[in-house]
């Protein structure tokens, strides 16, 4: 079992970390992602669906929900 590290080590622990999600089960890791917006019109007003890419190559899309789409 790992505690965070780096950035999210920091905001883990300051919230109690351990008692409100407890250990990480593999160490952290970084990467660089790429994270885009497309404004686009739903039929009542503008959505903005924003698209990253993990790790593994899959891609998530957010508007209303989050789902992978590759």
């Amino acid at each position: 079992l790992f505690a965070p590290l780096r950035g999210f080590g920091k905001v883990w622990s300051s919230i109690g970390g351990l008692d409100l999600l407890g250990w990480a089960t593999a160490e952290e890791v970084s990467y660089v992602t790429q994270w885009e917006v497309f404004p686009y019109w739903d039929g009542v007003g503008q959505i903005d669906s924003q698209v990253l890419t993990l790790p593994d190559g899959r891609v998530i899309q957010a508007d209303s929900s989050w789902r992978t789409v590759q």
